[in-house]
């Protein structure tokens, strides 16, 4: 049975993270689109989806996953700026802005395997220092190391410290997952970041 992937979100650079986010660790199609309409591609399709969309429950009556749940196995997940208490559907999963790259990680592989996941109860325990998300705010502009350290005035050696420091809090290696992450705690804002310096 084919298993398939699909990230909608109107920003590309939340996109392209979720997608660096979750390759690594899942060998299955992963699909990203701008919006849900774009799923009418797929409604030929025949396998279990999984959907992580953006906060608005609007995705849930469209026609677009109406027609991809009438010959697929389709499990949601939903991007919210809070954590909710879950719908009555149990296809539907929240999950909080907050999370870390291992606990999307952890929900999106046991929605991958079949099991009704819940997200982590740590959640939200990850405290990241000042100087840690000032290093991760100029990681996710795209800035090399030395002119993070230029910037603010520390070592080349302290900023390597840093960004490994933040790598091991929040179990996300790539560069656009970090940005991911960084958007959706607001620590920086998405219309500041130009998507190829994270090519």
């Amino acid at each position: 049975m084919k298993k398939a992937i699909f990230i909608i979100h109107p920003s590309e650079i939340i996109r392209r993270g979720l997608h660096a986010l979750l390759r690594n660790y899942f060998y299955c199609e992963i699909t990203q689109l701008p919006t849900e309409e774009s799923l009418s591609d797929f409604k030929q399709m025949n396998g279990t989806c999984l959907v992580i969309f953006s906060g608005n429950r609007g995705v849930l009556q469209s026609e677009a996953v109406k027609q991809l749940r009438q010959n697929n196995d389709v499990h949601l997940v939903i991007l919210e700026e809070s954590k909710e208490p879950q719908d009555h559907d149990f296809r539907l999963q929240s999950l909080s802005i907050d999370a870390s790259g291992e606990e999307i990680q952890q929900l999106v592989q046991n929605l991958v395997q079949g099991k009704n996941a819940e997200t982590s109860s740590n959640q939200g325990n990850i405290e990241l220092s000042v100087r840690e998300k000032e290093v991760l705010k100029l990681v996710a502009l795209g800035l090399s190391n030395k002119e993070i350290a230029d910037q603010l005035f520390i070592s080349v050696h302290t900023v390597i410290s840093h960004r490994k420091n933040i790598t091991e809090k929040l179990g996300i290696k790539s560069i656009s997952g970090l940005t991911v992450y960084a958007i959706l705690n607001k620590i920086i804002d998405p219309d500041t970041i130009d998507p190829e310096k994270l090519i």
